[in-house]
């Protein structure tokens, strides 16, 4: 990651969580959840893709 080494944990915690909940949804851990909380946790998924994103983009200006 170059001088920007710090966001390499950034970036390994959010795909824990990007590929462990929709994980978490097909073995059904979250049927007793409200939609909203679901609509709740996807849109903190796309967040965090979104971050992931933005992250990698500015690693590969540094």
């Amino acid at each position: 990651m170059g001088s920007l080494g710090f966001s390499s944990w950034t970036l390994h915690m959010a795909s824990i969580i990007i590929f462990g909940t929709p994980w978490g949804f097909a073995f059904r851990e979250w049927k007793a959840a409200s939609g909203r909380v679901r609509a709740a946790v996807w849109s903190g998924i796309g967040i965090l893709v979104l971050a992931t994103i933005v992250i990698g983009y500015g690693n590969s200006l540094a």
